[in-house]
Order: C-alpha cells, then structure tokens, then sequence
C-alpha cells in the first residue's frame, strides 16, 4: 500500500459499516502512525491475519 492515504481509508470505512481495510504487514507503521491520531481509534478493530497482515473494520460503541 505505496503512497496511500490511511485517513482517507478510516474514513471511508467509518462511514460504510460493511467496508473492511486490509493492511499488509509492511505497511502497518505507516498506518499504525495514522490511527494513533485517530479520536475514534478505540472503535476501529484489527484481526490479525497468519502472516502478520491485519484486516480491521469500524465498531462503533453502542
């Protein structure tokens, strides 16, 4: 994921509930860096994947 903008990313998946975002291994400090300054950072959840990918989606408090 070269040159990708991560909060563009949340936000889109912040708005479609069904959207998931896969990030690879290798590109997890880049978005790790992202979410870190995301205020709802609490509600995006990660799975992480055998290999050390993780797919993370939106999971809004109730």
């Amino acid at each position: 994921m070269v040159n990708l903008n991560y909060r563009d990313l949340i936000a889109q998946m912040m708005n479609d509930p069904k959207k998931e975002i896969l990030i690879k291994h290798q590109d997890f400090k880049d978005f790790h860096e992202v979410w870190l300054k995301e205020p709802h950072r609490d509600e995006i959840v990660g799975k992480a994947l055998k290999g050390g990918d993780i797919i993370y989606h939106y999971q809004p408090k109730k």
